[in-house]
């Protein structure tokens, strides 16, 4: 177990209140006093408990794990010189309302865990945030901790109503850090390269994220982010299960070098019309189900389509398979109840265009051939 870092002054300092609780005129010297206690930590939540509300303290340099945990009477820190926050130290102070912690570099896991009161943080030399640090901190509005380059899992998660939140330099987001984060409508990740699972899942107002640099997106990353109208990612490679499912005002996306889109990606997008995917080698199973706005895709470099892959996608007229070899489909469903699969839905055939010199080999291949008499040449107009 760590221990709180203090210096001859602080426990002076305690001394004085110890003797007050004892009602004793007893003369006790640093050195006698902190002999006399095995476990500081004992000494924080005990002897001190009830007389720290706004505790100020620039000698500080480190709280240890759990020093203040449940500690209902403390409501504000300003630690100038503290670098660490160590694991729970701050758990469940529910009436702690300000933080000030200018030089902390680092904050530990469930450090201010359901701090439920925290509205506002400010941690500008903060490099890492461990997981489960603002757990549910109901009333946190605002983060600002442009150093930041690690965000853990659940770090934030919960926080319903956070709106803001500046990570300029993060180059990571942990798995549910930012899950059920309802009020946050916008968020700016330029250095960020990873994005764990569910990191945004069920952020209903998010509407705007940028992530250029973005080369990795987990499972149910943005699942069920309502008010996500575009995304633009440039360098993403991989587009993990339910990364985007029931995005349903979705309409536009461009991931021009992701190679690989796993299963039910982009199911119940119902609004999405446009999908550029030109290095695209993976379509998983179901990963368009439901896209009932899509009325054409292009896949230029596409080796395998799952089972349901465009299953429902009631628009889907014309589907440019344009690699040259005859990509594996993996079931004659993958088209199921398209203009492609039923001639007499929406009153006419859909078309499977393929270069010319594959037309045969699509229209003999295993599944593909179910599609026969929809497959043609593709012109080039």
């Amino acid at each position: 177990m760590g221990y709180v870092l203090i210096n001859e002054s602080i426990l002076s300092s305690i001394g004085n209140i110890l003797r007050s609780k004892l009602d004793t005129s007893s003369t006790f010297t640093p050195i006698e006093f902190i002999n006399g206690i095995n476990n500081i930590d004992y000494l924080w939540r005990n002897v001190l408990e009830g007389n720290i509300v706004n505790y100020s303290d620039s000698n500080v340099i480190s709280i240890s794990n759990s020093v203040f945990n449940y500690y209902d009477n403390l409501r504000t820190i300003s630690l100038p010189n503290c670098s660490t926050i160590c694991s729970n130290a701050f758990q469940y102070c529910i009436n702690l309302s300000y933080i000030d912690l200018p030089n902390c570099s680092y904050i530990g896991s469930k450090a201010f865990y359901s701090c439920s009161n925290l509205s506002y943080i400010s941690l500008p030399n903060c490099s890492y945030i461990d997981n489960s640090a603002f757990y549910y901190c109901t009333n946190l509005s605002s983060i600002d901790i442009p150093n930041c380059s690690y965000i853990g899992s659940y770090a934030f998660s919960d926080c319903s109503n956070l709106s803001y939140i500046s990570l300029p330099n993060c180059s990571y987001i942990g798995n549910y850090a930012f899950n059920s984060c309802y009020n946050l409508a916008s968020i700016s990740l330029p250095n960020c390269s990873y994005i764990d699972s569910s990191a945004f899942y069920y952020c209903s107002k998010l509407s705007s994220i940028s992530i250029p640099n973005c080369e990795y997106i987990g499972e149910r990353v943005f699942g069920n982010c309502y008010s996500l109208t575009s995304i633009d990612i440039p360098y993403c490679s991989s587009i993990g299960r339910s990364a985007f499912t029931s995005c349903t005002n979705l309409s536009y996306i461009s991931i021009p070098n992701c190679t690989y889109i796993g299963s039910f990606a982009f199911s119940g997008c119902t609004n999405l019309s446009y999908i550029s995917l030109p290095s695209c080698s993976h379509i998983g199973s179901y990963a368009f189900d439901g896209c009932y706005k899509l009325s054409s895709i292009s896949l230029p470099n596409c080796s395998y389509i799952g089972d349901y892959a465009f299953y429902c996608c009631s628009n889907l007229s014309a589907i440019y398979m344009l690699s040259t070899a005859v990509p594996t489909l993996s079931n004659a469903n993958a088209f199921g109840y398209t203009p492609i699969s039923d001639s007499g839905y929406l009153g006419h055939y859909g078309s499977i265009y393929v270069l010319s010199s594959l037309v045969d080999s699509f229209k003999t291949a295993n599944n593909w051939s179910y599609y026969s008499d929809r497959i043609t040449a593709y012109t080039g107009t």
